[in-house]
């Protein structure tokens, strides 16, 4: 069987690059002091957003 994660590894950078930030509005909507927790293998977008 292939390695699945080789056959993305080629394009992880462009993706990074290429998916769009979160909007302000949407940003706005999540209540301040809250410790909040970004789960998943995506590109960690949304937690330098709100750090």
């Amino acid at each position: 069987m292939q390695d699945k994660k080789a056959d993305f590894s080629h394009v992880s950078e462009l993706y990074k690059t290429a998916r769009p930030t979160y909007s302000e509005k949407y940003l706005d909507s999540i209540p301040k002091g809250l410790k909040i927790a970004e789960f998943g293998a995506g590109t960690g977008k949304l937690t330098s957003q709100i750090l």
